[in-house]
């Protein structure tokens, strides 16, 4: 069985990652030119989000909105699956799993 962190990282992996990896591949970016345009020195930053280990911090979303095109509706979709996805983890976690 996953543990808890690792459940969370496949969620992140899952919604923000799919949509970062998804929009720079469509925008012909590569992960090293979309961290230089968000300010990054590293392509890490964004190897990381896009494996679910770091969701972007909220000063970045501005630039990675721009940089990738994206709609509102794919930031309020892609916050709302993560945080859905994350409070089932942790209500499974501590409450056990749903019986019908």
């Amino acid at each position: 069985m996953q543990t808890v962190s690792a459940l969370r990282i496949a969620a992140r992996r899952d919604t923000w990652g799919k949509l970062i990896k998804e929009k720079r591949l469509n925008s012909g970016l590569s992960q090293g030119k979309l961290a230089t345009i968000l300010g990054y020195s590293t392509s890490q930053f964004v190897s990381n989000w896009e494996r679910g280990l770091a969701s972007p911090p909220p000063k970045a979303i501005p630039a990675l909105t721009a940089s990738l095109k994206l709609q509102r509706s794919d930031l309020e979709s892609v916050i709302t699956e993560m945080n859905k996805k994350v409070l089932d983890i942790e209500l499974v976690h501590f409450l056990g799993p749903v019986v019908d």
